[in-house]
């Protein structure tokens, strides 16, 4: 296996990058001629390119292996095989010179790159050396076995490796001891030292990659004292002796000693070298060994301490590993399972417990490994006795140094006790309710507030003994008011006594007189206790004297109530004597402390420490505090408020608010202290949420892609997301804060943003999806999706506005650019008309011009004149078809093409496009081969690539146009699937501007993709190019760039050329002929007129009609008389050609058709609704055309089909 995670890993994979750098910079050297950097210094040998290719595979399959992102096993299998694929065409590069040499193939496989360049204008051509040749076959089957386990392959990479490594090597000492011989063979080309030294380098990178099991495991960073001693002594085992045999020959050289005493210099210098080196290395290895033997001390102190403390711990303790099996586990699980550690360690959950619970914790194991999160929860178990088993269970990662997580823990406690207490008290609180409503005794508690509130209970007992209802019971007086007379006196002189602390209770015998009349005597109660706030609590209690064993019984409830009351309290209350003790405590505060009563009352707070052995921490930090705080109030009677964090004996933590004060008697002295806790867990946690809250608030302002923003009333940036910054070209947040859209933006965008947000303010009313656009201070025009509204407050006020912005510049562009390619149809569509008109006045004009021709005797003047005529008539019929090609109206007419006629005829429009300031230069290629394509289609591809031309140069520059017969290799068209390899005539389009980045190359050809503004561009022109050329059989290209011009090549398949037909005259015995009868159908009087003179002429009967009613009632007038052939226009006012078609189909069958038209035979087809079957001639046509069409019409075999489509 490699090693990629130690020091060597990562100097493997340098060195590997390095050989990559190493032969890029020798091709760059090739490229541009730089001597310095295809050899090391002038006179030695060059790198051989193809040396240079093989450097940079070897070094980029080694870095792939060695490299390990994080990511799928896919990604991970594609690194692999390229990595392979890469070693194996180094092995191949070596095998195929090797065959060179061996059995003279002539493969030449140095000189595929640089062919002309590889002269070394020193003794030889430069070729690649046999021992470079042979080190890359051994380098390149070593890399394709870098990773396997197999230990004899391995053995045999690593073994050819080494043989690379010391080959090279010799090589580069021989070239620093000047000995020819060791680093060339024969007459061979010698290794150059550049390639010497990056084999060694390789080989080095090669063997580091193996550090944990190769030849060089011993030099592993693990590897004990041998590998320490091996890594000092093993590179200066090697340079020593190099450099100082090297410095001898030198001095030899130069005559600075001779023989014997240079000898004796290279031997000392290499025994004190190394006698220093190994005493140091002993002393370090020395060293070395005294610390690892107290770290190892150490360490076996830190795990004795470890399972001593899990030992004692009163929990389950364990530990699993990655695949959830036991590592270790503590006695007390151990005992939990009825198993020992043995049976337990090395199994999974599966192995001892039942299968629901096993299942879950395996989830539970698999979720901690994948999250990294701890799980903290209370779990039951139903016991065979009947009761329940509670535990508290905390499991978490365990993390190695490196932070990976390398399996899990858990700890589980009992809380039965807890939870039991926690029950008990739930009932003694049910019990309480039950008691307090269902006593027969009048009970009163009245809890009075120092602002002079109060809450009072009172059961239906004592408003039946007092004959009051429970809202009478609500008024005070109404008691005073039934009080009978002669007891008011006495009530109030006791009640006066205990108000002032003379007494905490008073119990007499009164009177009551009901407000319905009826005297009840009654054994009155009361008691009152003053709480450390300032309120005091009222408890009365109210017995039928006639009943007085009931009301006895009633005097013990009321105490027993009163002492309930206080245990229910949601605080802890203690209180403690002079000397610091407690003297008493309710359950809450018990349950704070996790103790008993008993064993709080009548210790010190530092005395409790010995008992909380669990909480330790906790217990030492009170009962310092504890006692501080009691001497002071001691001594100075203040009050004392603390807020104190409590954490349980299962790590929670809980946090009370403390109040402490001191506790007087009578006399208004200071006897002691007490305190009550008030449990502010929930504010706490609270608080610590709004924290988050607010860092989650942070998080989205500060990654979010929209622009958020906070504003004050004068629209004032408060607080706002990133974003903002990024938008308005800000690094710091300081430099936006307190501003306004009137520093960013123009006055016409910020004017109706700052009046909308104050109109928000003083409404209220939201702002929903409004498009803004922003005309930046810098010139800048952007596009944004705002919806903005009220920013308030806690209590509902506005403080400001707050909005959300979304850039939708970009989609903006996108409807401009769609309008843009609307309005340019609409033009063509325009533009197609004109042509679809004009071809009918060319037809005309050709015609009667060739009509002329046969009236005119042989070399008369006139007859120059009319060619002339009938020569502008067929240039204008170029023209429509361009009309219709800018329409998209245009059918491709391929033809037989040769480029450089078309260039030389499109020169003198392309200079004129160009204008002045731009040179155009036309290159064309001898012998060059023909093309089928259709010629006005591919004139506007040229006229296209060249107004793109002219815009990448607005200061002017050179178009140059060049031809070539190329032929495509199979490397080459396996780039483009469409493409097939062979012959093909290219057409280059070069131009001297700006130039294209990747982005742009990488889009040039997609529709509607421009650089230029809106409005001048519709980003079709390109992709026009490129459909034309697909649909001819051809294939456009572009290399380009940033300030370095473009070339656009066209690819066409050739063909054999044909020798163009000459123009044959009416009168000339070769045109077809006939004496059918054809009806002509034809709108236009001067086309109808030529139209039926040329076909009398051709000795054909012809009905000539305007339109189609007219040519129906010919029909109609000729009877049972046969028409062989309809000829009519396709577009005529009234009635169609193909309407027209259909109905002399349905009189005479028999009769054929033929359609014409100045739209093209695909657009009358697809629009039209013609079959597309059916026989059409193109306007403008030839006299000669439109014989041969007829004939071949009538001539066809079989009987006619149906014109039109059904």
């Amino acid at each position: 296996m490699i090693n990629t995670g130690t020091n060597t890993g990562k100097a493997a994979f340098a060195a590997a990058l390095a050989a990559v750098v190493v032969g890029a910079g020798v091709l760059a050297g090739w490229f541009f001629g730089l001597e310095f950097l295809k050899r090391i210094a002038p006179g030695l040998v060059a790198m051989n390119p193809a040396t240079a290719a093989a450097f940079i595979l070897a070094g980029a399959s080694l870095a792939l292996f060695l490299w390990s992102p994080q990511g799928n096993d896919q990604k991970s299998r594609a690194r692999i095989l390229t990595a392979r694929l890469c070693a194996l065409v180094v092995a191949l590069i070596g095998l195929a010179k090797l065959a060179d040499i061996l059995c003279d193939c002539d493969l030449n496989v140095d000189q595929w790159l640089f062919a002309s360049q590889l002269s070394d204008n020193l003794r030889f051509t430069n070729r690649m050396a046999p021992n470079t040749a042979f080190s890359f076959l051994l380098l390149g089957s070593a890399l394709l076995f870098v990773d396997v386990k197999n230990r004899s392959a391995r053995f045999c990479a690593e073994f050819s490796v080494v043989l690379v490594g010391l080959g090279s090597l010799l090589a580069v000492l021989a070239y620093a001891y000047d000995i020819h011989s060791f680093y060339s063979l024969g007459a061979f080309i010698p290794m150059a030292l550049p390639t010497a030294i990056t084999f060694s380098v390789l080989a080095f990178a090669f063997l580091l990659s193996h550090t944990d099991g190769g030849l060089l495991a011993i030099l592993a960073g693990d590897s004990g004292a041998g590998g320490t001693m091996a890594r000092r002594l093993l590179p200066a085992a090697i340079i020593v002796p190099a450099v100082f045999g090297w410095l001898a020959l030198k001095g030899e050289q130069v005559g600075i000693y001779h023989g014997a005493f240079g000898d004796a210099v290279e031997a000392v210098g290499n025994i004190f070298v190394f006698t220093f080196l190994v005493c140091w290395s002993a002393k370090r290895l020395f060293n070395a060994d005294l610390g690892r033997k107290k770290a190892e001390e150490a360490l076996r102190e830190s795990q004795g301490l470890y399972h001593s403390l899990v030992e004692q711990l009163p929990a389950n303790v364990w530990r699993k590993d990655t695949e959830g099996r036991y590592i270790f586990v503590n006695s007390r699980f151990c005992k939990s399972k009825g198993r020992t550690a043995d049976e337990i360690v090395g199994q999974t959950a599966a192995a001892i417990n039942p299968r629901e619970l096993a299942e879950q914790a395996d989830k539970e194991h698999d979720l901690i490994m994948r999250t990294g999160e701890s799980i903290e929860k209370e779990e039951f178990y139903p016991q065979p006795d009947g009761t329940v088993k509670y535990l508290q269970v905390i499991k978490a990662p365990v993390f190695a140094a490196d932070g990976k997580i390398i399996g899990t823990q858990g700890i589980q406690f009992d809380i039965t006790q807890r939870k039991r207490a926690e029950e008990a008290l739930r009932e003694s609180q049910a019990r309480f309710k039950f008691i307090f409503d269902s006593v027969p005794l009048g009970l009163s508690l009245v809890l009075n507030r120092p602002d002079g509130t109060l809450t009072r209970l009172i059961n239906d007992a004592h408003l039946h003994i007092c004959g009051l209802t429970r809202e009478q019971a609500d008024i005070r007086e109404n008691f005073l008011r039934i009080s009978h007379p002669d007891d008011r006196l006495r009530q109030a002189e006791l009640s006066r006594q205990v108000n002032e602390g003379k007494a905490n209770q008073f119990s007499m015998e009164k009177r009551y007189v009901t407000l319905d009349g009826r005297l009840v005597w009654v054994v009155f109660s009361y008691q009152r206790r003053n709480n450390p706030d300032g309120s005091f609590e009222e408890l009365t209690t109210v017995v039928d004297i006639t009943e007085r064993k009931r009301a006895e019984v009633a005097v013990r409830e009321s105490q027993a109530l009163y002492l309930s009351l206080v245990e229910q309290l949601p605080a802890g209350i203690f209180r403690k004597d002079a000397a610091g003790r407690y003297v008493f405590v309710n359950v809450p505060f018990c349950q704070v402390m996790e103790m008993s009563a008993d064993q709080i009352l009548g210790k010190t707070a530092v005395e409790l420490v010995a008992c909380m052995t669990a909480r330790r921490p906790l217990a030492e930090r009170l009962g310092t505090q504890g006692m501080s705080h009691h001497e002071l109030i001691m001594q100075t009677g203040r009050q004392i408020v603390v807020e104190d964090d409590y954490q349980g004996a299962d790590g929670r933590h809980s946090y009370y608010h403390t109040v402490k004060s001191a506790v007087f008697d009578a006399a208004g002295q200071i006897i002691g202290s007490q305190g009550i806790l008030f449990d502010i867990t929930g504010r706490k946690r609270a608080e610590a949420a709004l924290k988050e809250t607010s860092a989650l608030l942070e998080a989205l302002l500060q990654n979010t892609t929209d622009k958020i923003y906070f504003k004050d009333l004068q629209s004032r940036f408060v607080r706002f997301s990133q974003q903002c910054l990024e938008i308005f070209h800000l690094t710091q947040p300081a430099e936006l804060k307190g501003k306004t859209d009137f520093d960013f933006f123009s006055e016409e965008h910020a004017r109706p943003a700052f009046e909308a947000e104050q109109e928000i303010i003083r409404t209220g009313k939201p702002i929903f999806n409004l498009e803004e656009k922003e005309t930046h201070r810098d010139g800048r025009v952007s596009w944004a999706l705002t919806s903005k509204m009220a920013w308030r407050d806690q209590a509902g006020n506005v403080i400001g506005t707050m909005g959300i912005s979304r850039d939708i510049t970009a989609r903006k562009r996108m409807e401009e650019q769609l309008f843009q390619s609307q309005k340019m149809e609409t033009v063509g569509k325009l533009a197609g008309g004109v042509a679809h008109e004009f071809n009918s006045i060319l037809t005309a004009i050709i015609c009667q011009s060739e009509l002329l021709l046969e009236d005119l005797p042989a070399g008369s003047p006139l007859a120059e004149n009319a060619t002339e005529i009938r020569s502008a008539a067929e240039r204008a019929a170029v023209l429509t078809r361009q009309l219709l090609a800018y329409g998209r109206k245009q059918f491709l007419q391929p033809e037989v093409l040769d480029l450089n006629a078309v260039l030389a005829g499109l020169e003198s429009a392309l200079r004129h496009l160009l204008g002045p300031g731009a040179d155009v230069r036309l290159a064309p290629a001898a012998g060059l081969k023909a093309v089928k394509a259709d010629a006005g289609q591919l004139e506007q591809v040229i006229m296209n690539l060249a107004m793109n031309a002219r815009d990448a140069m607005p200061n002017g520059g050179q178009l140059t146009l060049e031809t070539a017969n190329v032929t495509l290799d199979q490397e080459y068209v396996s780039r483009f699937p469409e493409l097939k390899a062979g012959d093909y005539v290219m057409l280059a389009i070069t131009d001297t501007g700006m130039g294209m980045s990747e982005e742009v190359k990488a889009r040039v050809f997609e529709p509607f993709f421009t650089t230029k503004d809106v409005g001048q561009g519709t980003g079709l022109g390109l992709s026009t190019c490129y459909g034309i050329l697909k649909q001819s059989g051809g294939h456009i290209s572009v290399y380009s760039e940033l300030a370095r011009g473009a070339t656009f090549k066209i690819y066409l398949p050739p063909v054999e050329p044909q020798t163009k037909i000459p123009l044959q005259r009416l009168a000339s015995p070769d045109l077809p002929r006939g004496t059918e009868t054809i009806l002509l159908v034809e709108d236009d009087p001067a086309m109808r007129e030529m139209a039926a003179t040329l076909l009398r002429r051709l000795g054909y009967t012809v009905l000539a009609a305007a339109n189609g009613v007219e040519a129906l009632r010919l029909k109609q007038q000729r009877g049972s008389g046969h028409i062989d052939l309809l000829f009519t226009d396709v577009v005529m006012p009234h009635m169609s050609g193909k309407e027209l078609a259909d109905r002399v189909q349905a009189l005479s069958p028999h009769t054929r058709i033929l359609f014409t038209s100045g739209y093209t035979e695909n657009t009358i087809v697809q629009q039209g609704g013609l079959n597309p079957g059916a026989a059409f001639l193109q306007k403008p046509f030839t006299p000669s055309a439109l014989a041969r069409k007829v004939r071949e019409v009538l001539d066809e075999p079989g009987v006619p089909q149906p014109a039109t489509a059904q």
